[in-house]
């Protein structure tokens, strides 16, 4: 088992013992605890990015993750601004964001905004393409993606870093780790701001009469953004351990208008404030079992004013206020053939809004879910061969203001497989079944711009995919390669979409069926001058299969038909150069295929120092100064230049 399982992390994409610049990061992280994904026994297709891939650049969560094969990326501006991932073509409700395993896809919205991530306290992120690991409570039709914050070292270690650049934007941030006596302790804190004002031309809204084009500049699309991240650790001996985790979030932020009126005053302010506390234990019974539990709430706080009614078709002052909390118990027992592993979560959320500009009581919603799931993975011939069958059960109730209340149970089961053709080829197959609820805002509106409909099925829908996994050793002037190719598949039933009406006001409703057809390719060279090559392409036909024949047979919205993405780095001592190239096209806004968005083409370059314990890294993004918009009316920036300077003590930590 432990011969494939190393095999199988040689061919992992974005392992970082694989990369020849960060050997000295992957032997300082600490190792792995109960609960988290053992990538040994993951047969779907995933990439995991360490912080080394990120640090000290100026980009956020968006950037990060559209990189990667299968990660499509959308954005309505710059650098913080607003952004949604799509994997496989699956919407962005479709696809789990979670934070150190729980997810982030809250009852009321069903999407995750990746602006709002900082990146100064993250780990690592994994994303793990079709079938879901089972560590995660529930799956996602697309996937799932992880995000891990960083962890105390055995070693203490401080941080500071800033910078800044292009359009008024600076990051600052700070991070100290210790521990003494079996305790641990973290603390880390981030500040962003951005005026967002940068230029672009404004076509009016008439992108066929170019005629009245004129420059312009962002109108307020500033953004104020602070986080902070405690742990405290004790290891209390016999394989047990305990952890506490409290975490802050707020943001403020300006909400352009789509014809970017300069006297645009809308503004959105949301705070996260939550905690958890986890217990684990390893080593019980006959030695064999490990289990790990924890409790968690978080409260969320969204003010949105719109009093002039710039945005929306009335003026409107709502103040919503999101409760969650709940509890998750995992275990697992390893055997020589076969590991078990049980994951159970409940969690009761609560959605609450006011509008004070009329003193009422808006939408208030209730769900209570429980989500419940067993797998078995299981080494055969020789343990050249990998099984991975599993099942989850998932059970809610919703209860609203004036609707009936409604509860559903959907059963998901998924099967992985994974065979060792020889010792540097894999092939790998998945097949799982997965349900969305739909969404409070989907269900019963949201703050003037959709009109809820309280009679929507949730969507559900089948995932398979067939790819392939190959490396080899650097030899002479040859270098050491890694290679990948998988296709995949997906079909999804009472598919939701939103129909808008002359005055751009929404309604949810069930379409029929959408189908995703698509393949991944990826490649990563690394030669012993310290050059490295990689290149992710990603092509998919996402399919509307709807009911209504002027839409039967049209590429669904949103989502881009073909991605390439390269980026070349070079090291030279204490140097590392490196430039990159994104390009997506085939992209539409509406259902008829009507109006279609401009092909990205963005070319991006920086370098690195590193000084002992100073690190300064500049960069320049979108060389060519090229301007396009992944959201209809919603521009993002051209040419940007950053700077960024980061002290490390130790300085061998990223």
């Amino acid at each position: 088992m432990l011969l494939l399982g190393g095999l199988w992390g040689a061919l992992a994409w974005g392992e970082s013992v694989l990369l020849p610049d960060l050997v000295v990061t992957a032997a300082s992280q600490p190792a792995a605890r109960t609960g988290d994904v053992w990538l040994a026994e993951t047969t779907g297709s995933y990439d995991r990015v360490p912080r080394a891939r990120f640090a000290g650049r100026m980009t956020d969560l968006g950037r990060v993750l559209e990189r990667q094969a299968g990660v499509q990326v959308r954005r309505t501006g710059g650098l913080g601004s607003f952004s949604t991932a799509t994997l496989r073509g699956a919407s962005a409700q479709q696809v789990q964001v979670l934070l150190d395993g729980l997810p982030l896809n809250g009852a009321y919205g069903g999407l995750v905004n990746l602006g709002e991530i900082a990146l100064g306290q993250v780990r690592d992120v994994s994303i793990y393409r079709g079938i879901v690991p089972i560590q995660f409570a529930r799956g996602g039709l697309g996937g799932a993606v992880d995000i891990r914050t960083r962890r105390a070292t055995k070693a203490p270690l401080t941080e500071l870093g800033g910078g800044g650049g292009s359009f008024g934007t600076g990051r600052g941030h700070l991070f100290h780790a210790g521990g003494r006596s079996g305790t641990d302790w973290l603390l880390g804190g981030e500040y962003f701001h951005t005026d967002g004002d940068f230029p672009f031309v404004n076509d009016r809204g008439t992108a066929f009469n170019p005629a009245d084009d004129f420059p312009d500049r962002r109108h307020n699309a500033w953004i104020d953004q602070g986080s902070g991240l405690f742990k405290l650790g004790r290891d209390l001996g016999a394989g047990r351990r305990l952890d506490a985790l409290v975490q802050g979030f707020v943001r403020a932020e300006g909400l352009p208008t789509r014809d970017n009126h300069p006297a645009a005053r809308a503004t959105l302010r949301t705070s996260d404030f939550g905690g958890q506390l986890r217990y684990t234990a390893e080593g019980l019974g006959d030695g064999a079992w490990s289990v790990t539990g924890r409790g968690f709430v978080v409260r969320r706080d969204e003010q949105y004013d719109d009093r002039l009614s710039q945005i929306g078709l009335a003026a409107q002052d709502i103040d919503a206020v999101t409760w969650r909390y709940g509890a998750q118990a995992y275990a697992e027992r390893l055997g020589e053939t076969a590991t078990w592993s049980f994951n159970v979560q409940v969690t009761r959320e609560t959605y609450d809004a006011h509008d004070r500009l009329r003193d009422r009581r808006g939408t208030r919603a209730r769900r209570f879910a429980t989500d419940a799931g067993g797998q078995v993975a299981w080494y055969g011939m020789d343990e050249r061969l990998l099984v991975v069958p599993a099942l989850r059960v998932l059970w809610q109730r919703d209860e609203a203001t004036a609707t009936p209340a409604r509860s559903h149970a959907w059963l998901t089961p998924q099967l992985g497989l994974r065979w060792a053709w020889n010792e540097r080829t894999l092939l790998r197959t998945n097949a799982a079944y997965y349900a969305r609820p739909p969404a409070f805002f989907e269900l019963y509106g949201d703050r003037g711009f959709i009109i809820g409909n309280p009679d929507l099925r949730a969507e559900t829908g089948i995932h398979l995919d067939l790819g392939v996994a190959a490396e080899g050793e650097a030899r002479g002037r040859w270098p050491a390669w890694r290679l990948g190719l998988t296709g995949f598949f997906s079909r999804i039933d009472d598919a939701i979409a939103f129909i808008y009406d002359a005055q751009g006001v929404g309604r949810a409703v069930n379409i029929g069926r959408a189908e995703v057809a698509g393949l991944e390719a990826q490649a990563h060279l690394a030669w012993e001058t310290g050059t490295t090559l990689d290149l992710n392409l990603t092509w998919q036909d996402p399919r509307n299969r709807s009911r209504v024949a002027a839409f039967d047979g049209k590429r669904l919205p949103g989502r881009y038909r073909g991605v390439v993405d390269l980026e070349l780095s070079q090291s030279a001592g204490r140097l590392r150069f490196y430039y990159r190239l994104h390009y997506a096209e085939g992209l539409f806004y509406d259902r008829p295929n009507l109006l279609s968005a401009t092909p990205v083409l963005r070319h991006d370059a920086g370098l690195r120092m590193d000084l002992g314990p100073l690190r300064l890294a500049l960069q320049v993004d979108n060389l060519t100064d090229e301007h396009f918009e992944q959201f209809n009316g919603f521009p993002t920036p051209g040419r940007a230049w950053y700077a960024t300077l980061t002290y490390r003590f130790p300085s061998t930590e990223d």
